[in-house]
């Protein structure tokens, strides 16, 4: 059966939250030999640290007057990224979220403003790194819209001057790297976007309509390092289906619902299997779900 789970090798490594109340540990991200995580404490949710030495101890208190309620934890050129909230009382729960930046010492830890003004905005999503850059989708009224990408110098303690989000009449959605490059989606195109220590550049690159569930975070997978997509195409209505990008050119894949229905694919998990990589999802076909298998074979 192979290495099978040891009960007696699993202990618990501090009661951070005394009683019957849950400290609900969130892994974060592994930086410079410890892992962040966010924790709650004394009914205060903030940033939490351990190694492999060290009890797990409080790391930042970012909010002194709520609970800071960090998340979206990302190690990237060199530093600590990771989002939480600044309201400076609790708005029923909603999060004023702005991003952070760490480099892991006593006073390493700074704000990046972006100036939400709102009570209920924020919402920073999906640092990922690119050249020596650091891009993030963010929202000024809360909730998912609307959304900018916001390009960070690596030196992580100011915003460039240049708000991609500008460019886009809808909200945008997840941040994918593929094969050096990134590509996102809004509600009309998919993008490409590419950058050197110097310049950024997006173009759009398909009339690729974004029909993700927008409370769900990235349902894709990659293939022979292509990005599966779930999509719509705007100029044909062939409904929701499946399409592979190689980050500057779209692919469909195939036509799983015939007409203007849609297979509407989720849940895409790479597999391996005979020395190639396929493709196991959850489609819908006709009136109920099902497994099926697709292959993408290497470009």
């Amino acid at each position: 059966m192979g290495n099978r789970w040891n009960p007696e090798g699993t202990q618990l490594v501090m009661d951070i939250e005394p009683g019957a109340e849950s400290s609900d540990p969130i892994p974060g991200d592994i930086y410079q030999g410890y892992l962040y995580f966010a924790a709650t404490s004394n009914a205060d949710r903030e940033v939490w640290r351990v190694d492999s030495i060290s009890a797990p101890h409080l790391y930042e208190n970012i909010n002194l007057n709520a609970q800071g309620r960090p998340r979206e934890f990302k190690s990237a050129n060199g530093l600590l990224y990771f989002s939480a909230n600044v309201a400076p009382v609790e708005f029923g729960g909603i999060d004023q979220d702005e991003p952070f930046v760490t480099d892991g010492t006593e006073f390493g830890t700074t704000h990046l403003d972006i100036e939400v003004e709102s009570p209920a905005g924020g919402n920073v999503m999906d640092f990922t790194p690119l050249s020596s850059w650091v891009f993030f989708h963010a929202s000024e009224f809360g909730g998912i819209a609307p959304n900018d990408i916001v390009p960070y110098y690596t030196q992580g303690d100011q915003l460039s001057t240049g708000i991609l989000g500008t460019l886009y009449q809808t909200p945008i959605y997840w941040l994918m790297p593929v094969k050096g490059k990134i590509n996102f989606c809004d509600e009309f195109n998919l993008y490409q976007l590419e950058a050197t220590d110097f310049n950024v550049n997006v173009e759009d690159i398909a009339r690729l309509a974004n029909p993700l569930r927008k409370e769900e975070k990235k349902p894709l997978a990659y293939i022979n390092e292509n990005l599966c997509i779930p999509g719509k195409d705007v100029d044909n209505d062939l409904g929701v289906e499946l399409y592979f990008s190689d980050g500057d050119n779209v692919s469909f894949s195939r036509d799983i619902f015939p007409g203007t229905g849609s297979s509407d694919p989720w849940y895409i998990v790479p597999m391996e299997l005979k020395q190639s990589l396929l493709l196991h999802q959850v489609l819908q076909t006709e009136n109920y779900m099902k497994p099926m298998v697709l292959r993408k074979e290497p470009s």
